[in-house]
């Protein structure tokens, strides 16, 4: 009789400790606000996490280290990468964190009229 209430105590008690793996888990997305000049907006990071933003095009290839807020987002402007030109090439922006985190956004190549 003991043993069955010990049993049930501990199944019981069981079930009430949560698991880290079943809380809703937040995925790090990226956005790209602005095209000149380059600007992304990102969120879903861990807070005060350290990201590498690296923005690529056709032309140029810059990155610049931030840290997110302790919500987890950010806002940055990244200079220096002349022209973008949407016929030439891709627009391909990734945020990466020393934690995990990633997430990448992408304004797509064009198909543009030969110029004559």
């Amino acid at each position: 009789m003991v043993i069955r209430v010990l049993l049930l105590l501990v199944a019981s008690a069981a079930t009430m400790v949560p698991f880290a793996s079943a809380g809703p888990t937040q995925r790090a997305n990226l956005r790209i606000v602005s095209v000149k000049p380059v600007k992304a907006s990102g969120r879903g990071f861990q807070p005060r996490e350290r990201v590498r933003l690296t923005v690529k095009t056709s032309t140029a290839h810059r990155f610049v280290r931030l840290r997110a807020s302790t919500a987890g987002s950010f806002s940055r402007t990244v200079t220096g990468l002349g022209h973008f030109d949407p016929c030439l090439g891709p627009l391909i922006v990734t945020a990466t964190g020393n934690e995990g985190s990633r997430a990448t956004a992408k304004v797509p190549q064009r198909e543009c009229a030969p110029s004559l």
